[in-house]
């Protein structure tokens, strides 16, 4: 009946009848495949019928069922449109935050056997020496935060920023505050040694120790991991650079200075037996990779013989 009686009131309508409301009922129609299917059955048949008789009352009725019909339908479609554009103005802002907060590691690892160097995307300079590695990161709206996390040896060349922002270098058991602006880290199999070329850096955050170091041009400083102390050398910090030209060379130093050399690229202690030899001066050079020549070298200079019992160097 309630079919019938939706075809009547199509038929009624599509006769203009109620001209008013045909293009609102002609739109629910075409979007309700049920209705639609009446509606153009209705249109395809003869247009000329009794409309005197019609029940006033029950087209009414009708007329007010199809109403509430088609504002629940409009409803639906206004939560389903809200929800839709709810989720995606939500998926905007999650993709948008996500755009504007990603970063990813740029990574650069020096493989080979001869020292890499790379600029940095502040202007920085950074030599790396082989197995050694820098990462930090980069995002595309986030510039580059001058923050570098470190493994290895490296020298560093400190370019200075218009907003005065600090440099850090991320260490494993210390951190480096960069004023400016050269300097040298090492890490050692049983410690980490900076050497500062020139400038001021500050040290901080050590792994055993809550000291904060404040180090100036010319100052090395070398930080025991084992055991967290502290030691302050009175050497020339350039001598922690050759390792940058793969060769040792040594002009008027003190066979002191150059124990400290074959101590930090070595990782031998020196030891003479007359200890006044320790202020004679010579100079040389000797390939950064073999320490027998070195130590020959030394060895033809100041006349003595040498053995080697582990880790330390008997000149006698």
């Amino acid at each position: 009946m309630q079919n019938d009686n939706l075809k009547f009131l199509a038929k009624w309508f599509a006769n203009g009848k109620i001209p008013q409301q045909q293009d609102l009922l002609k739109k629910i129609l075409e979007e309700n495949p049920s209705l639609k299917q009446d509606y153009e059955f209705l249109n395809s048949i003869d247009n000329e019928f009794d409309t005197e008789n019609i029940d006033r009352a029950q087209l009414k009725i009708l007329w007010t069922s199809l109403q509430k019909r088609i504002e629940n339908r409009q409803r639906k479609i206004l939560i389903f449109n809200l929800l839709k554009y709810s989720f995606l103005f939500v998926l905007f802002l999650v993709s948008s935050l996500y755009i504007f907060l990603w970063k990813k590691d740029v990574v650069i690892v020096n493989r080979g056997k001869e020292p890499l160097s790379r600029v940095l995307p502040d202007g920085s300079t950074v030599i790396l020496d082989t197995n050694s590695q820098i990462v930090y990161k980069i995002g595309l709206f986030s510039p580059f935060n001058r923050s570098v996390n470190f493994k290895g040896i490296a020298f560093f060349k400190i370019k200075q920023t218009s907003d005065r922002k600090h440099f850090i270098v991320h260490c494993p058991d210390l951190d480096i505050k960069v004023y400016g602006t050269e300097f040298n880290v090492a890490q050692k199999e049983k410690m980490t040694s900076i050497a500062l070329i020139k400038g001021k850096i500050q040290l901080y955050n050590f792994s055993k120790n809550d000291t904060t170091l404040i180090m100036h041009t010319n100052d090395v400083i070398e930080y025991c991991r084992s055991s967290g102390r502290i030691i302050k050398k009175n050497v020339k910090p350039e001598l922690y650079l050759y390792w940058m030209y793969n060769k040792i060379e040594f002009k008027n130093l003190s066979l002191e200075e150059i124990s400290e050399l074959i101590k930090y690229y070595y990782g031998k202690i020196v030891v003479f037996d007359n200890n006044q030899l320790t202020k004679k001066h010579i100079g040389g050079s000797a390939p950064s990779d073999d320490i027998n020549l070195l130590l020959k070298a030394i060895s033809l200079i100041i006349n003595k013989k040498y053995v080697i019992h582990q880790d330390t160097v008997i000149f006698k």
